[in-house]
């Protein structure tokens, strides 16, 4: 029994300690907001291209990933001959 109103003790105490933590991390974002509230936000330039089909932006990132893997292979040295 003693070892039960332990785990309710602790799991009192934690979730205060998370709550405190909650409670720092909003003052910080709070904090960085107020900082960054005279700051100008970029922004982004719209080019309007049209709905592109499901297929096509899948083929967009396996050709970016490609070109990637492409470089990484190129930088390597040459293996030498056994």
């Amino acid at each position: 029994m003693v070892i039960v109103y332990t785990l309710i003790l602790v799991s009192i105490y934690r979730v205060f300690q998370i709550g405190a933590d909650v409670g720092e991390i909003k003052e910080l974002l709070k904090k960085i907001e107020r900082k960054t509230a005279g700051a100008v936000a970029p922004t982004a330039v719209a080019v309007d291209t049209g709905p592109e089909s499901p297929e096509a932006l899948v083929r967009a990132i396996h050709a970016a990933s490609y070109q990637d893997l492409d470089a990484t292979i190129a930088e390597t040295s040459p293996r030498k001959p056994a």
